[in-house]
């Protein structure tokens, strides 16, 4: 099998035409590699609790702190609570693609039309929390069609607001950073009708990808025999946020005589001092602020900001007065030739009572005032045969980003000075965007019509384009930085050790930022070499400030290893001498103290954590996956060494890798049981435990080009070892001991807490999701068959995108067997372990990249 990964040598220049206003053969040309999975009005969905180490909850209570949920996680399922009929929901409910630019928070369209996980204002676990589901109900598309004098006006959503009409069903499809829904309604007769969501993101040009904007655009199909007006409308309920609560302290407190948010916001309006305002609806008291304090889900009570609706020159915005981070603008744009209306209301039945009778808003004020709901409606006839498209933007504004209380602001205010500049930025070449998403997934998405053999089987081509949703945990500050969350219920910021594990489409699509971040990690380096784990820790805690840099982390056998291997990795990809030049000085007190304080004398790292730090080994002496990232990075401080031309330092390199070598045969591989030991202990000699993932450090080796690391034949008989021993129908268990694990433990929670749980069972007997795709990838490298080599990695990754239907939101770690979680999440949602399998294709083409000579070698 061989590829040629055709963005290895992308230029995205090269396949824009220019301009064009025909939307739709830009549209069409779009490739999913997923659905469409249909959601239907009729279907049952709601929440199941069970037993978790802790994830990332749908709705979050507090304010800078990490978005964690301890022990229980409610997970969405089809038919919850019936044992028979209980599953996995359609693809795109669970999670789907985050819709905005590189750093300017985010949205999902789900596959109901429903808008979850909204972090546009500036909500991060630094400062509020993410706007829940119920504030969110009424942010809903609609669709009328006329013929003749017969009309039907629906909500673009399955499972609408009580009171309002919906579709019958709608077919869900993502492929990041596009989701596509597809209508169908017997009302709406033949007519056809597709929602195509995307935001703006162009490879190798960060500024234009940081654009805060989302296009809605209706493909519509007329096959009839009759004209039709088709309108469609957006409304945004961004006056009023339901079970919010402001967290700050109010100046003003009364009682009302009923519980009405639109008196408490009304009096908001007409008090001069007021910026926010809030409802307890129990006790019938409004709140009015000062100022406008951070925000967290609270059910029972509703908040809102100052406000005013403006609309001129076809576009409707939302302001909210002050220098705080909710404080900004958002716009809709529309297409003055689509016969834009707008409309304002405390009440959105009136705004619907509206649309679905005329097919247009009430918009003769240019200034509406305040207003819980504004709305924008776009119309069009569609000829019978013809195709047309209506689009309305999206943009935002909020440049007062904030990081446990200090203001670091937003990239996108340096190229962008409101909301309407944003939206009227993407609106002007809709094609031109489209078409640059189409080439990009070009490189990773194979064209059904003209590619007869695909060399990527279709999993693969559909993770590799989704799995870079992982970005929308990333923030691009003010002054430059690019600063991204471990996860978003796991806190720490840049952790060098997970950074590692997603740097591959970084170096490709965006090198400006992963070297901005090592530049940080250099800044940070402590004066005896070692380099720090992250640029602010935080899990299970509240966020700390950024790039706080503290000494006081934990030492870990791959963090200053992985700076080493990721210098030399973006020297050889990028030919960027300035970067070696800068970080080689940093990089020789690394290697200085890798191999000496770090050895503490005994030729591999010393009692180090790493990334498997559930398994705590860092109790033992060595352990066999920060040992071979040890040779790993005097492999490639030998090459670095070369390039440097320092004699001397590779001299000492290559004693200290030749002695590594000697103590991983001597300590750690066990020629009787085939395979190597997962630690050893001068105290307690070496067992025979099993851990998956050992040989992590090879895999960068082949893809960098280094070779093995040790023999070939011990590292085909170590992976053997692993499916033989440790596998599962979800992917390889992370650790086989010496003892058998006793899984007959009862259920979690009625009968083992989840804390005894994970120290009694799934500490060793969880799926950690990287383990299956490096297999994968050394396997194939090996010369094992690559169809068979693929199916471990499918095995773990597939588990996740078809039958948890979750591929938006992949877990670090899933659940083993036996215990009765079988193959469910088990820790730290939105998670990016899983891109590992960016090593997979290099593997199928036997290809490195070496960028100073600007092509790739076989």
């Amino acid at each position: 099998m061989s590829i040629l990964f055709a963005f290895f040598v992308y230029q995205v220049g090269a396949v824009l035409a220019g301009r064009t206003d025909d939307l739709i053969p830009y549209l069409d040309s779009l490739q999913f590699r997923n659905g469409p999975s249909f959601v239907f009005a009729n279907q049952s969905f709601g929440w199941q609790q069970f037993c978790v180490l802790y994830s990332e909850p749908e709705n979050v209570s507090t304010i800078r702190y990490g978005w964690d949920s301890l022990g229980l996680r409610s997970y969405m399922f089809q038919n919850p609570g019936d044992r028979k009929k209980q599953r996995s929901p359609p693809l795109g409910m669970r999670s789907a693609v985050p819709l905005g630019g590189l750093g300017t928070g985010s949205f999902e369209l789900r596959g109901d039309g429903s808008i979850h996980e909204w972090t546009i204002e500036n909500q991060t676990p630094a400062g509020s929390a993410k706007l829940n589901n119920v504030a969110l109900d009424l942010a809903v598309f609609g669709v009328r069609v006329q013929s003749g004098a017969s009309s039907t006006a629906l909500l673009m959503r399955t499972h609408p607001p009580k009171g309002y009409p919906g579709v019958a069903s709608m077919g869900y499809s993502g492929s990041y950073p596009v989701s596509k829904l597809t209508i169908r309604d017997k009302r709406f007769g033949d007519v056809k009708l597709d929602l195509f969501a995307f935001s703006s993101l162009k490879p190798r040009d960060s500024n234009t990808s940081a654009t805060p904007a989302i296009a809605f655009t209706l493909r519509l199909n007329n096959p009839t025999r009759r004209s039709i007006q088709v309108s469609f409308m957006l409304n945004l309920p961004l006056g009023i946020q339901t079970d919010t609560a402001r967290l700050g302290k109010p100046n003003k407190s009364f009682k009302m005589n009923k519980s009405d948010p639109t008196l408490c916001s009304r009096a908001c309006v007409s008090d001069p001092e007021c910026l926010s305002w809030q409802m307890e609806i129990q006790n019938k008291t409004c709140l009015l602020f000062n100022e406008v304090p951070l925000h967290s889900w609270h059910p029972g009570i509703i908040s809102g900001q100052k406000n005013t609706w403006t609309a001129h020159d076809s576009m409707l915005t939302l302001n909210r007065p002050g220098n705080y981070p909710q404080s900004g603008n958002t716009t809709i744009a529309t297409d003055k030739g689509n016969s834009p209306s707008f409309m304002v209301s405390d009440s959105f039945g009136q705004i619907w009572k509206q649309f679905s009778k005329h097919g247009y808003l009430l918009s003769r004020a240019k200034s509406f005032g305040g207003g819980f709901h504004g709305a924008a409606s776009v119309s069009v006839t569609v000829r019978p045969g013809e195709d047309k498209t209506l689009t309305i933007v999206l943009g935002w504004f909020y440049p007062n980003r904030d990081f446990t209380a200090e203001i670091v602001g937003n990239y996108y205010s340096n190229i962008f000075k409101s909301s309407e500049e944003a939206a009227l930025h993407l609106s002007r070449d809709l094609a031109s965007t489209v078409q640059a998403i189409s080439a990009w997934h070009s490189s990773m998405i194979l064209n059904n019509k003209r590619n007869s053999v695909q060399t990527l089987p279709a999993w693969l081509q559909d993770v590799l384009v989704n799995g870079l949703s992982f970005w929308r945990t990333g923030l691009y500050l003010s002054d430059g930085r690019w600063r991204q969350f471990e996860a978003l219920d796991c806190i720490d910021v840049d952790s060098v050790h997970n950074d590692f594990q997603r740097e591959i489409p970084y170096v490709l699509f965006y090198p400006d930022l992963v070297k901005n971040v090592m530049r940080a990690w250099a800044k940070y380096q402590s004066k005896d070499g070692h380099i720090v784990e992250t640029l602010a820790a935080g899990c299970y805690s509240p966020t700390r400030k950024i790039d706080s840099g503290p000494p006081n982390q934990r030492i870990m056998g791959d963090v200053t290893t992985v700076f080493i291997v990721e210098t030399y990795h973006i020297y050889l990809w990028t030919n960027d001498s300035q970067f070696l030049k800068d970080m080689w000085p940093l990089v020789v007190k690394a290697v200085d103290w890798m191999i000496y304080e770090g050895t503490q004398g005994t030729g591999l790292p010393y009692k180090q954590q790493c990334t498997y730090d559930q398994l705590s080994l860092h109790i033992y002496d060595h352990n066999i996956f920060n040992s071979f990232l040890y040779v790993l990075a005097l492999r490639a401080a030998q090459e670095l060494c070369n390039i440097m031309d320092d004699q001397n330092l590779w001299k000492e390199v290559t004693t200290a890798m030749e002695f590594a070598k000697y103590r991983i045969s001597e300590e750690l591989w066990s020629e009787k049981d085939g395979f190597y030991h997962a630690w050893w202990d001068k105290q307690r000699a070496s067992p025979s435990w099993l851990m998956s993932d050992s040989l992590y450090a090879q895999v960068w080796a082949y893809t960098l080009g280094l070779g093995h690391l040790d023999e070939p034949s011990r590292i085909r008989s170590h992976l053997m070892k692993e499916l033989e021993i440790n596998d599962t129908p979800y992917g390889l268990r992370v650790m086989a001991t010496d003892h058998p694990t006793n899984k007959s433990v009862g259920s979690c929670p009625k009968d083992i807490s989840t804390t005894e749980l994970n120290k009694h069972v799934a500490i060793y007997e969880s799926i950690w999701i990287g383990s299956s795709p490096d297999w994968t990838a050394l396997q194939i490298h090996l010369g094992f068959d690559p169809q068979k080599a693929l199916l471990q990695a499918k095995k773990a990754i597939d588990h996740v995108r078809s039958e948890l239907n979750d591929q938006w939101n992949f877990h670090g770690l899933y659940s083993g067997t036996g215990y009765g979680l079988d193959g469910l999440p088990w820790c730290t949602s939105h998670y990016t372990f899983h891109m590992v399998l960016w090593h997979i294709p290099f593997a199928l083409s036997g290809q490195f990249l070496l960028g100073a000579k600007c092509h790739t070698f076989i």
